[in-house]
């Protein structure tokens, strides 16, 4: 039992390093005003329901909660977003630029990691 209690210490101090964060939020109280500013968001389901995960860094991968599962988003990040089907940004499937927001068409339930452009503004 000890060796489980540490390992998800252990995880939740990466996460808190880390500076993500991740929450499952009920439909009834999630919208767009969940996502904070300097933020990409994700939510699983269409008109920003079901659960969320929000991240102000690149993410290698949103974990099992939302992997394939995100159907709205917002950019709030002051920089183009680009959206992977694979961790560790591999398989590019676009783009997201700032403060675009709505539903997502072209990688509906595909996405597993994001990162900001690099400096020449390519994914």
């Amino acid at each position: 039992m000890f060796r489980n209690v540490a390992r998800v210490t252990g995880v939740v101090t990466l996460v808190a390093a880390l500076g993500l964060s991740l929450s499952a939020v009920s439909p009834a109280v999630a919208g767009p005003e969940q996502c904070p500013e300097g933020h990409f968001c994700l939510w699983e389901h269409a008109g920003y329901k079901g659960r969320f995960f929000s991240s102000p860094h690149d993410v290698p991968n949103v974990g099992p909660d939302m992997n394939d599962k995100s159907t709205s988003h917002w950019n709030r990040m002051d920089k183009r977003v680009c959206v992977y089907d694979h961790s560790r940004y591999r398989g590019l499937l676009g783009s997201y630029g700032s403060n675009s927001f709505g539903h997502m068409d072209f990688t509906h339930d595909i996405i597993t990691s994001f990162r900001r452009v690099n400096a020449e503004g390519r994914c």
